[in-house]
């Protein structure tokens, strides 16, 4: 994990598309693309567990809720789940939405294609997706192409901090939807998972999402581990001015400080914090920003969303 706090200087280029102007709108620190940058091991593909949590700064959070293998399938919400590879390049294997159902058919690479990450890594591909709606009679098939680059590596600034990450890139077009579009992902080995994306569509303004908060799921710790964590964050909550650690140890490589940031109170409201937490999972780094609010019985509990 890099710890530079300057920001990076952007190079010189043509004029950037709409999705990049907003993101240097956002974070005013990052430089969007590829090209040089620090020098990274060769990346294996990250492990999931059920629990894990995952949110961005648009308020999207993805949830994992089973893992076989290297799959695992996912959450954004009540109203939409999907199965795919730990690698994000991957088209999702089969989605669920209130309405529709879409099933991959025909991949005609390996799911751990680009993987492990090296700068040069590529991968063109094809595959198909066969969609089924509740209130249509015939199911529907669209083609797609992808073509896919471990483009460079960069050390990305964002809401946690500034991490090394493996810039990759696809390109990804349809005939039958007359589709073209890119989607950069920002993977922090640190992190084990992307902090960051920007889709670039032919036709519509894009979209930049940012990582706000890793909660790594803490089924595999003893009961009386998960209760000192938890006594942690409400003691620190409780009595720590903002800006003052408190710390907790768990089992093996597992540690973690909580900082309380602010103070509020909405009108007529409790109390509130925000707060940061920094653990240290067997995968990964997990840091967070996040709120808690005090209830009438005097128990923090973190806002969701």
């Amino acid at each position: 994990m890099s710890t530079r706090n300057r920001p990076i200087r952007p190079r010189r280029a043509l004029p950037l598309p709409l999705p990049l102007l907003m993101l240097a709108a956002v974070s005013g620190c990052v430089t969007p693309g590829g090209g040089a940058g620090p020098e990274l091991a060769p990346a294996a593909l990250p492990a999931y567990h059920a629990g894990d949590v995952f949110r961005y700064d648009d308020g999207r959070e993805e949830r994992v809720v089973a893992v076989d293998g290297d799959r695992a399938t996912w959450e954004t919400g009540p109203a939409f789940t999907f199965e795919r590879s730990a690698n994000p390049v991957m088209p999702n294997r089969v989605w669920w939405s209130a309405t529709r159902t879409g099933t991959l058919s025909d991949l005609s690479a390996p799911e751990t294609a680009l993987w492990p990450l090296r700068v040069g890594n590529g991968r063109w591909f094809h595959y198909r997706y066969t969609v089924a709606a509740r209130d249509a009679p015939d199911d529907k098939t669209f083609s797609y192409n992808q073509d896919c680059a471990v483009t460079g590596t960069q050390a990305l600034s964002g809401p946690l901090g500034t991490f090394d990450t493996y810039v990759l890139r696809c390109h990804r077009y349809s005939r039958t939807q007359a589709f073209r579009g890119t989607r950069t992902w920002y993977y922090a080995p640190a992190l084990g998972h992307v902090m960051m994306y920007v889709d670039t569509p032919s036709r519509a303004n894009g979209r930049v999402r940012q990582l706000t908060a890793v909660r790594p799921s803490l089924a595999d710790l003893a009961p009386a581990h998960r209760a000192a964590w938890s006594d942690t964050v409400q003691r620190v909550l409780e009595t720590h001015p903002s800006g003052h650690d408190g710390a907790w140890r768990g089992p093996g490589p597992w540690r973690a400080t909580v900082r309380p940031l602010k103070t509020f109170r909405a009108k007529a409201g409790p109390y509130c914090r925000t707060y940061r937490v920094d653990m240290v999972t067997p995968d990964r780094l997990a840091p967070a920003l996040e709120t808690a609010c005090r209830d009438d019985a005097g128990v923090w509990r973190r806002l969701e969303g």
